[in-house]
């Protein structure tokens, strides 16, 4: 089968393995979090554009003692 991208499948089961084992976040820490950063400085300061991103990013991180950048997707894993 071709996938139509310029990678091999090993590429993509190395991506599936590291999506699997990520850690996952919970909706309502996320948006627990969320609310706590709209009622922050860094939001209050930043609310608008790339640099609203980079303030949610630096908060995100903070909270969760990760080193995220703006463009990491966030995986759940499949619990079922």
């Amino acid at each position: 089968y071709k996938t139509g991208f310029n990678k091999t499948w090993d590429d993509y089961v190395t991506f599936e393995n590291q999506c699997n084992s990520a850690e996952g976040y919970s909706c309502t820490s996320l948006d627990s979090l969320l609310h706590l950063f709209y009622q922050s400085p860094a939001y209050l300061n930043n609310m608008y554009g790339p640099n609203c991103q980079a303030a949610f990013v630096q908060f995100f991180n903070n909270a969760f003692g990760v080193f995220y950048n703006f463009m990491v997707c966030f995986v759940k894993k499949n619990t079922q």
